[in-house]
């Protein structure tokens, strides 16, 4: 008895400290994770980058400034800038910028433009901006943006998030469905292909998808998000309530005139956050575990780790790709389309879907935040970017080369290349123009084309309500302040929150018992 009674000592002061200490932790990252479950109530609000810490802000088109690049097919030096900020003209190599945002959608998160292509149009040219709200097109003269309509009923995935031009016309991607872009009555519509596919789905999924499906709810769909949420609200409730059952007491001790409270809500605070605790305790040790392994070191533990795909959703419906589409790339040279999928999955096929895709081996580096960059080159090359850095894949020779053309003789999982995180690159008939880091911006490669950022962009930028809670809840806003030990915040977050349930859990059971 006297072991268990030093036990439930150790065990109260625990849940009692620990929860005290950090119960604005605890507040922060359940208001936050309650927002991210539902970003649709939350995507026609922003916020302004000169209230974020200096990191945040734009400076030589980076954190995602520019996605893509299209030149103009009429204009001598003369290109566009597509990104996180809509789309950027510029009519002298990237000297001056001008903003062409006139008729994309206000909203950050549905301006952020994923992907450009031009066209020759009937009149002159036409400009295609695939944003997270759909496919827009202007013509290069008059510069306001339509957006284009689906035949059929737009999907819920209607973002579009590539833009190919090949012999079968321009396609469009979203994560789950073809499409090619059609002129009817003058106006360009987004009509629906069927991609044949030669392959089973893969059996395997990483364990870490399987994990934060858990996190947020979603392997259950909209009630299991609801059940989080619930859970996540009984844990602000608790951390509320510590605050007057901690401080009643304290104050009664304290007090010369003998401080009494509001007894009647000391025993409604008391009474509930037992009950509720008890009955929430299993949902907040989940939160806390999952949450534990969204970011580094931890994540890393399991990268390797797998767990049977169907555990996992695929994809929206029956009728669309088993697969996530993350980027394609037109290869002129044998009319082939290949496409770069989730979990490092790539897909080749002809132009026309005369004949299935199937898997193709592509031995290059792709983090497993998935390929933010797939241009065709000249001379059968590939150049791929993800968060592990840029690399051109030779598909006559079968062999992976860095960005500056050295070869990479043995492929490792987590390796980097050169310029650290690829966010996007500028291809013109075939040859590399410059490239776009995530966290440096512009790098020139071999162009004349240099870039400068406008003052406008960095002034004027803005961050999306969801992508501002999303930096709050996984810690990386604190980047700026605590440096390389920003690291500790969720792992370490997620400890104190599972110590904090388990023990009030056996804090309740010793009295019980």
């Amino acid at each position: 008895m006297k072991i268990t009674g030093t036990i439930f000592s150790i065990s109260k002061r625990l849940h009692k400290y620990i929860g005290l200490f950090f119960l604005l932790y605890f507040i922060l990252m359940g208001i936050t994770g309650i927002i991210l479950n539902h970003p649709e109530m939350f995507s026609p609000f922003s916020a302004p980058l000169y209230l974020m810490p200096e990191s945040y802000r734009y400076a030589a088109f980076n954190r995602l400034a520019m996605r893509d690049v299209a030149f103009s097919i009429d204009l001598k030096d003369t290109h566009y800038i597509g990104g996180k900020e809509g789309v950027w003209q510029s009519m002298d190599n990237g000297r001056r910028y001008l903003c062409i945002n006139n008729g994309l959608p206000l909203q950050s998160g549905k301006r952020d433009t994923n992907c450009l292509l031009t066209d020759k149009g009937h009149k002159e040219t036409l400009i295609f901006a695939g944003t997270g709200d759909g496919l827009y097109f202007c013509e290069e003269g008059i510069l306001k943006w339509q957006k284009a309509s689906f035949i059929d009923k737009a999907p819920d995935d209607h973002g579009i998030i590539d833009l190919i031009k090949t012999s079968n016309g321009i396609l469009a991607f979203t994560q789950h469905a073809c499409y090619r872009i059609d002129n009817i009555d003058g106006k360009p519509v987004l009509k629906p292909l069927n991609i044949p596919i030669d392959f089973e789905p893969q059996e395997k999924a990483p364990l870490y998808k399987l994990l934060f499906k858990i996190h947020d709810g979603a392997f259950m769909g909209l009630a299991g998000r609801l059940i989080i949420d619930a859970a996540t609200l009984v844990m602000i409730f608790l951390c509320i309530s510590s605050i007057y059952m901690w401080y009643m007491p304290w104050r009664k001790r304290h007090s010369r005139q003998g401080y009494r409270g509001n007894l009647a809500m000391f025993r409604f605070f008391n009474r509930y956050h037992l009950k509720l605790g008890i009955y929430s305790a299993l949902f907040i040790a989940v939160i806390a575990i999952t949450g534990m392994f969204m970011r580094p070191p931890l994540l890393v533990a399991i990268i390797k780790h797998t767990v049977p795909a169907r555990w996992i959703e695929q994809g929206p419906n029956a009728d669309q790709l088993p697969i996530t589409i993350e980027k394609a790339a037109y290869n002129p040279e044998d009319d082939s389309i290949i496409i770069a999928a989730s979990d490092s999955l790539f897909i080749k096929g002809p132009a026309d879907f005369a004949q299935p895709f199937k898997p193709v081996q592509i031995n290059v580096p792709v983090h497993g935040m998935g390929v933010n960059t797939l241009k065709w080159l000249n001379k059968s090359r590939l150049l791929t970017g993800s968060f592990s850095g840029f690399y051109i894949w030779d598909d006559i020779n079968k062999s992976v080369s860095d960005i500056k053309g050295n070869p990479i003789k043995k492929v490792k999982r987590g390796m980097t290349g050169i310029y650290g995180m690829s966010a996007g690159a500028a291809v013109e008939d075939g040859e590399l123009r410059f490239l776009a880091d995530y966290d440096t911006g512009i790098i020139n490669v071999s162009s004349n084309i240099s870039p400068l950022m406008p003052d406008k962009l960095r002034e004027e930028g803005r961050i999306s309500m969801f992508n501002l809670i999303f930096e709050i809840h996984n810690g990386r806003i604190f980047r700026d302040l605590l440096g390389s030990y920003t690291w500790l915040i969720v792992p370490l977050g997620g400890l104190l929150l599972f110590l904090t349930a388990f023990t009030g859990v056996y804090d309740w059971l010793y009295r019980k018992i």
